[in-house]
């Protein structure tokens, strides 16, 4: 991690573990993991139905008074009001580890879906100031203020939603809808959830000298990249002479760093072509072998046979004149088929000493 302490720890909520945390990272926020709650509530109250109303009243997103509510009737319900493991789970309320900490994308869908049980009542205006009251679905009861500030484009919800996860508000995206804005403001996004958020950390690694020289190397590479991918290469390749223009740049200024950091001499970046864009034709180079085929055609004569009979150019050892002729040879000849012959043999002596193996 570079040095950096974490933020939050999440343990099984072990009395060794809690002390070493607050020794080791006073800064840090120790968390009570939500699967070790459950499997502890079913241990500690052995009810079946306390652990499934547990489940939802640590899991759900609840305002202070409903959650309240909510765990009032569990206790009654179950009778459990004089449990002492309970009374303490209780008091720890603060502690839990809610499915929140877990991915901010399934909590983005969770707000979108509930958009709809969401709608504006009332608006105040005043100055830069303006004052959207929401009101839940159905629920005259629950209302929330959101308060927008158009001089520094921010948004607050009296939800303390955002202050609290990092992300906007289903009472924030009513808005936002009502006020027909097709993005989320910069205010409403965090710089850990952008993917910009290396640059940040790799200005954090430089200044830090217990860090690998190595990692913060690569750490620059990936937000480099990334911010080339998402935003200049979106906008440069969008005209044809800005295509142009900025792949000349990118070339000259790669070849002057590489010259700055020692990986290019100066005489070979000077007398370089400038891109001028286009395809061209390959660069004609001589291939591998005896070089014969870039001589023309028909320089290089006829090839002649030389007859391995009589040693004469010109003809083949079935053609020559000085070789026997086919009537002398078949006379010569025994009326015997040799592969007749060799099977037949074969045949009858197997076991010759001459056969190999």
């Amino acid at each position: 991690m570079g040095g950096k302490p974490p933020t939050a720890v999440i343990t099984d909520g072990d009395r060794s573990m809690h002390i070493a945390i607050q020794q080791v990272f006073p800064e840090a926020h120790h968390r009570l993991c939500a699967w070790h709650l459950i499997r502890n509530a079913t241990t500690n109250v052995c009810n079946p139905r306390f652990t499934s109303l547990f489940r939802h009243c640590m899991l759900a997103d609840f305002e202070v008074e409903e959650f309240e509510m909510h765990w009032q009737a569990m206790v009654e319900e179950c009778g459990t009001s004089d449990h002492e493991w309970v009374k303490d789970l209780y008091t720890k309320k603060s502690s839990w580890a809610t499915a929140y900490i877990r991915g901010s994308f399934f909590a983005g869908i969770r707000t979108t879906s509930r958009l709809v049980r969401v709608t504006i009542v009332e608006c105040i205006e005043a100055d830069d100031i303006c004052v959207y009251i929401t009101q839940k679905y159905r629920r005259p009861d629950r209302t929330w203020n959101v308060t927008q500030n158009s001089s520094q484009d921010t948004f607050h919800c009296t939800c303390l939603r955002m202050e609290s996860f990092g992300l906007p508000c289903v009472h924030i995206i009513a808005v936002l809808v009502r006020l027909d804005i097709t993005s989320l403001p910069n205010s409403l996004v965090l710089p850990r959830w952008s993917k910009i958020a290396r640059m940040d950390l790799c200005r954090d690694r430089v200044c830090n000298p217990h860090i690998d020289p190595e990692a913060t190397y690569r750490a620059r590479i990936r937000a480099l990249l990334q911010h080339c991918k998402q935003r200049f290469a979106k906008v440069a390749c969008m005209r044809e002479e800005d295509y142009k223009t900025y792949c000349q740049k990118v070339v000259h200024e790669t070849n002057m760093l590489e010259i700055k950091n020692g990986l290019q001499c100066q005489a070979t970046s000077t007398h370089s072509v400038p891109w001028e864009g286009g395809v061209k034709d390959p660069i004609g180079v001589r291939t591998k072998g005896t070089g014969r085929g870039n001589e023309p055609a028909g320089s290089r004569g006829i090839k002649r046979r030389r007859c391995s009979t009589c040693g004469v150019l010109g003809h083949r050892r079935t053609r020559c004149p000085n070789g026997p002729t086919p009537s002398r040879q078949c006379a010569q000849e025994p009326d015997i088929h040799p592969s007749t012959e060799t099977f037949e043999t074969a045949s009858l002596n197997p076991f010759r000493n001459d056969t190999t193996f």
